[in-house]
């Protein structure tokens, strides 16, 4: 959501700062500021909150699906594949038939941590 200048500034705010920064940061962005609601700040958490819940790894990491998953949300629709010449290998397709995306992401190993690997620039920030 924030530019990697904006990262930047987040961060060099002073302390007892840096809850105001924040407020201004979502402030900017509220789609409707008329509003009550900040309905991109309510996404944004309720999108974490749930890749923090299904799309983790065992030490807390947000995977790749789940930073997909909070960049694009949920996807339309989601192909599974099974790899018969490889054990334990899977790969899941990921669409997005509004923006006219396919995501593909790939279990090697059979952990359950599928790796994002195309297009892999979604990733690049």
């Amino acid at each position: 959501m924030a530019s990697e200048e904006e990262m930047k500034k987040l961060k060099s705010t002073a302390k007892r700062e840096q809850q105001a920064a924040l407020y201004r940061f979502w402030a900017d962005r509220d789609p409707t500021p008329g509003t009550e609601k900040n309905e991109l700040y309510l996404e944004f958490y309720e999108r974490l909150f749930i890749a923090q819940r299904l799309y983790s790894s065992d030490d807390g990491d947000i995977t790749d699906q789940g930073k997909v998953f909070m960049m694009l949300g949920a996807p339309d629709e989601v192909v599974k594949y099974e790899d018969k010449n490889v054990a334990f290998a899977d790969t899941q397709v990921w669409k997005y038939d509004s923006q006219h995306l396919k995501v593909v992401f790939r279990d090697e190993i059979g952990s359950g941590n599928f790796r994002l690997i195309s297009p892999y620039s979604l990733l690049d920030n």
